[in-house]
């Protein structure tokens, strides 16, 4: 795992392929919840579906912040391009997830 600082579109990629392990990792959990011989509690199987959607979480985080950090390095926009000549990076406003509302 690279750091952010050394952030680029092949770490991007292989982030959003992170993302669909989610369902492998689902798929894994019912089969050995329906083949296993031991009875799994309400807790315990609450426990694993919460482990899995908070790693999911993890990894959507990551993967919003490394396309924020692109963004910001402008890895995705041609500058020279006229279409882009009045456009600043400062302009575009992203909401992060579980921010609150100022009320």
């Amino acid at each position: 795992m690279k750091l952010f600082s050394q952030y680029d579109r092949f770490e991007l990629e292989q982030d959003i392929i992170k993302m669909w392990n989610t369902s492998e990792l689902l798929k894994e959990f019912v089969r050995q919840y329906l083949d296993s011989p031991t009875i799994m509690s309400e807790d315990e199987v609450g426990n694993y579906i919460d482990g899995i959607m908070r790693v999911h979480d993890l990894q959507c985080q990551r993967l919003w912040d490394g396309f924020e950090l692109m963004i910001e390095n402008r890895h995705f926009e041609s500058w020279d391009n006229k279409y882009f000549e009045n456009f600043s990076p400062a302009k575009i406003t992203i909401k992060k997830k579980g921010k609150k509302k100022d009320e």
